[in-house]
């Protein structure tokens, strides 16, 4: 859902932060760049952080993985370079259209689930840092 907001609503909201999936809304036709922090567990058998198909058979979907997915966010954001890292576990686009952000944190060792986690983590204040950083333009 967080991802399809930035896609649809990128008018209204400042930034998202989606939390154990891809973005799968195509074509995402975000009205202007929005930050994104994508938090995904590199042990995640329900979504996996490498990719591949996904749900119930008849009902399964191709995931493109988490640095596939942080990607298409750095097109859309139209983001240029390499990323670099920001906090632990995490990288960012810093270089993107009208200052916004493209981030992914990779929790290794975390499931589907990566709020409580042996890392010391935490999902919510990580995500609010980058929230905090990026007013609406």
């Amino acid at each position: 859902l967080a991802h399809r907001l930035g896609c649809d609503a990128a008018d209204v909201i400042a930034a998202i932060a989606p939390v154990a999936t891809d973005l799968r809304t195509q074509p995402c036709n975000a009205k202007r760049p929005i930050s994104m922090m994508e938090i995904r567990g590199m042990a995640d058998s329900v979504e996996p952080y490498e990719g591949g198909l996904v749900g119930p058979e008849g009902g399964q979907y191709l995931a493109v993985g988490g640095k596939a997915s942080l990607k298409l966010w750095a097109d859309i954001d139209q983001c240029t370079g390499t990323t670099t890292t920001i906090e632990k576990y995490c990288e960012t686009y810093t270089a993107c259209k009208d200052g916004v952000e493209a981030d992914l944190c990779s929790l290794p060792g975390v499931d589907h689930s990566p709020y409580q986690n042996s890392l010391n983590f935490s999902v919510s204040e990580t995500a609010w840092k980058m929230f905090q950083r990026q007013p609406m333009r």
